[in-house]
């Protein structure tokens, strides 16, 4: 059942493409009713609902998130190897349950549940396919090298810490720094499971769309300067995508 691991993040990658579709335009309907809290209290002492320019920068942050996601699937699912990739998700969307169960999301656990038991049947049940060996070249690296920058940066926002965010993003509340970091983390599986899985050359071709939506996204709440660091990033793996041939394929073999 190799295949129903491909098929899965095909399904999932199409979603969570249309999601980020609408997130992307400043549509925050998607968005927990828990993060759309400000931080700023009435003359009652109760919270006052997120600032609307607030609300709309927070949600193509978390849609630029979600694009770099659907790149980085989908350049798994477009070598057909996605075994990996489904275990990792399974861990991946199974944290996302309990955080989202922390804040009391419970349509969001509850999706995110049946993902994971998805991937988790498809990675670590049905699937028929041993891990290749790790060709470590350049793209395998800077593939590693890049997850684990995402992994760092998005532990930073799980612990609550804005420091890793623009300007126009600083007072979101704890709930909205920790959902991007979430997010983040979840690239960060999708980018090292490629590596590890030989998609590396792939990913390089691919990232870069995800990476300059990103670029966009800071351009649009005035953080030049994430702008111009997103794009330095998104032409290095183009470069490396388009401008170095990828080693010999090895494909994953049938357990007996």
């Amino acid at each position: 059942m190799v295949y129903g691991a491909n098929i899965a993040c095909g399904v999932v990658a199409a979603l969570s493409g249309l999601a980020a579709i609408a997130m992307l335009m400043g549509n925050a309907d998607a968005i927990p009713e828990s993060l759309k809290i400000g931080t700023i209290k009435d003359k009652k002492g109760k919270l006052k609902p997120i600032d609307p320019v607030l609300l709309v920068h927070f949600a193509r942050s978390l849609g630029h998130e979600i694009s770099i996601m659907v790149t980085l699937i989908a350049a798994s699912v477009a070598n057909g190897r996605c075994a990996l990739l489904a275990k990792f998700l399974t861990c991946g969307f199974l944290m996302s349950a309990g955080w989202h169960n922390a804040w009391g999301n419970k349509n969001e656990v509850i999706a995110q549940v049946v993902f994971a038991a998805g991937f988790g049947y498809f990675g670590f049940i049905s699937s028929g396919e041993t891990l290749p060996a790790t060709k470590w070249g350049k793209h395998a690296i800077a593939c590693t090298i890049e997850a684990c920058i995402m992994g760092l940066v998005a532990l930073g926002l799980l612990s609550g810490s804005a420091e890793a965010l623009p300007t126009a993003l600083k007072t979101l509340n704890l709930g909205a720094v920790q959902a991007i970091g979430k997010d983040l983390g979840l690239n960060a599986l999708c980018c090292l499971a490629g590596a590890l899985d030989n998609n590396g050359p792939t990913i390089c071709k691919l990232l870069p769309v995800g990476i300059m939506v990103s670029a966009w996204s800071h351009a649009m709440m005035d953080d030049m300067q994430g702008a111009y660091l997103n794009s330095c990033f998104a032409l290095v793996f183009a470069i490396l995508g388009f401008g170095f041939a990828a080693p010999a394929e090895t494909g994953g073999k049938k357990a007996q």
